[in-house]
């Protein structure tokens, strides 16, 4: 089994979430957190997000991860 990270990072939110992966190759989630990103502080927001993470490997006990995956969104011109 090996472990999972995932972080979305965006101007409203950020979302954390651990899983994992079996050696036969099925995908879990095992726990996942939500919180508002401050616009004010993006420092914080990303210390934050880095507690959430860290207390999300700490609830679930699982091993060191393997892999992370982080999707940063950007400005979308909706007038294009």
């Amino acid at each position: 089994m090996k472990t999972l990270l995932g972080a979305d990072i965006g101007g409203t939110k950020c979302m954390v979430c651990v899983g994992c992966v079996s050696d036969g190759g099925e995908i879990s989630k095992a726990g996942k957190s939500r919180f508002e990103t401050s616009a004010d502080n993006p420092e914080s927001s990303m210390a934050r997000l880095e507690t959430e993470l860290e207390k999300l490997l700490s609830e679930t006990r699982l091993p060191p991860p393997a892999a992370v995956g982080v999707s940063v969104g950007g400005y979308i011109d909706t007038r294009a």
